[in-house]
């Protein structure tokens, strides 16, 4: 088990590569409600897939016992279609902000190409040039990037066990910290199938292995930022009033409620198995922290004031999702080995390796 303990460590630091891009939220300095637009929008493809790496995972194995311990570890990648990796800024209800460029209006998700577009608010100030007096946006900023990728990696510790035609998994990762304390995630849950053979007497002691799975998975994931005023800007007023800006997060969580059914069959020392499935979630958003917005002056045009804001939103999104599961698993002593490929909008593969005890 040391090469699969390893194998986990390596996987679950490769997944901070897609989860510590997430969104410039410096955009809130020219809009709290465009900036949640935004977000939201940037976020809708990470929360699908996390809400499919939540879902139940079925994993067979024989048991000559009436109680028998497993402990194993799962690698998931989630594929995001690529209707998910962009967005057109122009269509998700913006109040302040606009593109730069009426012309460039698509920007990316987090699976997304890792580019941007300027933005620029309507609201303006003049600032004095050596041509003269000009009128600029109050603020201009890029939109966050994608990371160039269609898979959302993940990987979790499972620890449970079989008893009495009942298979109970406890499925979690401890918290990771990503890019030098920037975010961090972690997860816990469990998934539980009840195997019904027995109640279908004429399939008794047969090959034939009928389940029904439920279970619950809570994901969380922090990003923490280090967002001020800008002291260079031409006409920025901010004073001791303004501050402190040091405990900045977005804070998403995703819980997911899995319901399915699964029909197994006995072929040697293999079990193939499928099944439909059904997962209710709901992924919840949160931007903690103290952070300066940008108004005009009402007395001066020449001048930006910076008003706080204190938890500027908190916003959800229900996640339902239908799933048809395949899989395999091969059995060898002790030694477990399984694939299963959840087919769905969002297909999920996945590979469990485990032992039995």
């Amino acid at each position: 088990m040391k090469f699969n303990i390893l194998a986990l460590i390596i996987f679950i630091f490769s997944i901070g590569n897609a989860y510590s891009q997430i969104g410039n939220m410096s955009i809130i300095k020219g809009s709290v409600a465009d900036a949640e637009k935004i977000t939201a929008a940037y976020m809708i493809p990470l929360n699908n897939g996390l809400a499919m790496i939540n879902q139940t995972l079925p994993i067979y194995y024989k048991s000559e016992k009436d109680v028998m311990f497993y402990f194993g570890v799962q690698f998931s990648s989630v594929y995001v279609p690529s209707d998910y990796h962009s967005y057109d800024v122009t269509k998700i209800g913006l109040e302040e902000y606009i593109p730069a460029d009426p012309s460039i209006t698509i920007a990316q998700t987090v699976f997304g190409e890792e580019k941007s577009i300027l933005l620029k608010t309507k609201s303006k100030y003049l600032i004095g040039t050596p041509s003269g007096i000009q009128e600029v946006p109050l603020y201009e900023i890029e939109t966050p990037k994608g990371i160039g990728s269609s898979v959302l990696p993940f990987a979790m510790v499972n620890i449970g066990g079989y008893f009495y035609g009942n298979y109970l998994t406890l499925k979690f990762i401890p918290k990771i910290t990503f890019s030098d304390s920037e975010m961090d995630i972690y997860s816990i849950g469990f998934d539980f199938r009840h195997d019904i053979t027995k109640m279908i007497g004429v399939l008794e002691g047969s090959k034939w292995n009928f389940s029904v799975l439920w279970g619950y998975q809570y994901t969380k994931m922090n990003s923490f930022f280090d967002i001020k005023p800008d002291e260079n800007m031409i006409g920025l007023n901010f004073g001791s009033n303004n501050g402190p800006y040091d405990d900045q997060k977005l804070e998403n969580t995703i819980t997911t409620l899995p319901l399915g059914f699964n029909v197994g069959y006995e072929f040697g020392a293999f079990i193939i198995y499928g099944g439909p499935s059904i997962a209710f979630s709901t992924a919840n958003v949160k931007l903690l922290g103290n952070y300066p917005v940008y108004f005009n002056a009402p007395l001066n045009l020449f001048s930006v004031v910076v008003l706080d804001k204190k938890d500027p939103f908190e916003y959800s999104q229900q996640i339902n999702q239908w799933r048809l599961d395949l899989g395999t698993s091969y059995q060898f002593k002790n030694l477990i080995v399984a694939f299963n490929a959840s087919i769905a909008e969002y297909t999920r593969a996945s590979l469990i390796v485990g032992m039995s005890l």
